[in-house]
């Protein structure tokens, strides 16, 4: 049980990796579709942003 809630502890913070968006690029409202809506945050940005947060 214990290394179930270890995994998942570490599937969170991969998840937070790829998906936390960067706050330099905000996701852009989807009712104003623009040409960067198109294109998701590179991971590495996301990554970066990480950093900066802890």
């Amino acid at each position: 049980m214990k290394s179930f809630k270890l995994a998942l502890y570490f599937s969170q913070i991969y998840l937070a990796l790829f998906f936390i968006p960067d706050s330099r690029f905000p996701i852009p409202d989807s009712r104003f579709p623009t040409p960067d809506s198109r294109f998701p945050t590179p991971p590495r940005l996301c990554y970066k942003n990480l950093q900066n947060m802890l």
